[in-house]
């Protein structure tokens, strides 16, 4: 049986980055830090894959940005910055 350690890795980050979006903040501003998570790991993801005019790309972009006017109407607007760094650091490198 095969262990795939890369598997594991990011569901132990996910798990962190849930339990520290949720552990100081409201429900609401938990769900939509954990939200604003997803969707910007997503889209710097399929950027490899889709040009930025695709439809789908542009889709997910808005839903990023509306997240994050979520988060500054919650007063989170920090916190969600440094969600979206984070993302664009460990974002993987390009396809060539």
């Amino acid at each position: 049986m095969a262990v795939n350690l890369r598997d594991m890795v990011r569901e132990q980050t996910e798990a962190t980055d849930a339990a520290r979006a949720t552990a100081s903040h409201t429900a609401m501003q938990g769900y939509f830090l954990e939200r604003l998570n997803r969707l910007s790991k997503k889209s710097i993801l399929l950027s490899r894959y889709l040009v930025p005019t695709d439809r789908r790309m542009r889709l997910l972009n808005h839903a990023v940005l509306a997240t994050y006017d979520d988060c500054r109407a919650l007063e989170v607007a920090a916190e969600a910055r440094a969600i979206i760094e984070e993302a664009r650091r460990n974002a993987p490198a390009p396809l060539r």
